[in-house]
């Protein structure tokens, strides 16, 4: 997928690309993967792409500090103030983009008090997190977490169908049923594999 980004963007990018070689299961190609998830979201719910795109780039900053949940999000948004200054970006861009960040996490969103964009930003990050994609990035996970297959069935099997019932918009909801069906021929396989019924 094609993203063109704003030079406001590719300063973001620029200036933090090393850091996103902390974490295989939340690096660059990830956070680009949730800004067109979020941009496809987006052509059908006009949300406001200046700020969409850069809470998407951002959103998992917390992550490459090996912090996870909530304390992630909330640090994610602590580490993106500097970079969203130095790239230019205004005051209430910033507290817009923050509100993104912040919501991003299952543990820390609210649908009452979340904006659309932060709306966007939530479903794309968990839409990137499905499919063999989803796969590729639990065991991924899982691994950098020494969580094991077991933590790998758990997620797949419990926190991926989780995960979805908390998606904020119908078509979000489309694609997770498409997407699971592949989840559950791999499990299914896997679970043979081991030996557990």
């Amino acid at each position: 997928m094609h993203l063109e980004l704003n030079e406001k963007e590719k300063h973001l990018i620029n200036e933090l690309k090393d850091l996103f070689k902390e974490s295989p299961s939340h690096d660059l190609s990830h956070v680009l993967r949730v800004a067109g998830i979020a941009l496809k979201l987006n052509n059908e719910l006009n949300g406001k792409r200046d700020i969409i795109v850069p809470a998407c780039l951002l959103h998992d900053l917390g992550r490459l500090k090996n912090i996870s949940g909530p304390e992630s999000a909330f640090e994610s948004a602590k580490l993106a103030l500097n970079p969203l200054n130095n790239a230019g970006y205004k005051e209430n861009e910033v507290k817009e983009i923050i509100h993104c960040i912040e919501l991003h996490d299952d543990r820390t969103f609210t649908a009452k008090k979340a904006s659309l964009e932060a709306k966007i930003v939530f479903d794309a990050d968990k839409l990137d997190g499905f499919g063999a994609l989803g796969i590729a990035r639990i065991c991924l996970h899982c691994g950098e977490q020494g969580h094991g297959l077991k933590g790998v069935i758990e997620r797949l099997e419990k926190r991926m169908p989780a995960r979805a019932e908390k998606l904020n918009f119908d078509f979000s909801k489309k694609i997770f049923k498409e997407k699971y069906m592949e989840v559950e021929e791999f499990l299914k396989e896997l679970k043979s594999d081991l030996g557990i019924e």
